[in-house]
This record gives C-alpha cells, structure tokens and sequence, in this order.
C-alpha cells in the first residue's frame, strides 16, 4: 500500500500540473472552456490547487490502484493507464453524461457546455495520473 501512496501521490501531483498547464494553454488560444482570464495571481493559485488536490486524490486512488494492480490488464505503464481511464469513466463520464442528458431533454445548449467542462479535465488530469502511476508503482 505505501508504494501505491507514494506514486498515486506523485502522479496525482504531475495530473494536476497537466490541467494546469492545459488551462493556460486554452486561455491562450481563446477556447469555450476556459472561463477565467489568465493572471499570474491565478495561474499560482490554480497550480497550487490542482497539484494539492489532485496529488491527495492521487495518494488514495494509489492505494486503490496497489488492491487492484494484479486485476487490471496489462504490464506497467498500459496498466496504470487502464487504471486511470477507468477512473475517468467512473468519475468525469458518468457526471458529464448526466449534462448531456439534460441537455437533450431540456434543449438548453448550455447543458453540453458543462458536459464537456466535466469531461476534458478529467482526461487531461487522468491519463497522464494513469501513465505516470503505471510507470512508478513496484509492487
């Protein structure tokens, strides 16, 4: 378990940097999803936030990932990156499936904006956590 804590951690925190660094990169090309103008103030509290989070979140899916790691398919870093999409189905896909729902049955186009502001994070944030957390855990 502890090695799972420790690259769930470390991953969780380079997840983090990745949103971060994807959030910098749509406010600068002008995308729908970014809703914040870029400040240095924001871009330092952001970082900040994304990597304590995500690198706490990170800790304890590590430890998940450490019960399940003889479960799921694959070898190193495929391993930890089946890990991490599942996370991201689990987690981003079953909320932003809701917002496409209500979309669809209330015909408010915002709905799907919000669906892909669930979605795209998750998978930025995860699939560099799963790649990462493949690479550094030792069982």
């Amino acid at each position: 378990m502890r090695s799972g804590f420790h690259a769930g951690l470390i991953a969780g925190m380079v997840g983090g940097l990745s949103v971060n660094i994807a959030r910098i990169v749509e406010s600068i090309l002008g995308l729908p999803t970014a809703q914040i103008g870029l400040t240095f103030d924001f871009i330092i509290f952001h970082l900040l936030t994304e990597i304590s989070i995500t690198g706490i979140f990170g800790a304890i899916f590590g430890i998940i990932y450490s019960k399940f790691h003889d479960r799921i398919p694959g070898k190193r870093i495929k391993k930890g990156l089946v890990f991490g999409l599942l996370i991201y189905l689990l987690s981003n896909i079953f909320i932003a499936s809701h917002f496409v729902l209500y979309g669809i049955f209330t015909s408010d186009e915002s709905y799907f904006l919000w669906a892909g502001q669930w979605a795209y994070p998750g998978f930025v944030t995860l699939v560099p956590y799963g790649i990462v957390l493949g690479a550094l855990y030792k069982k």
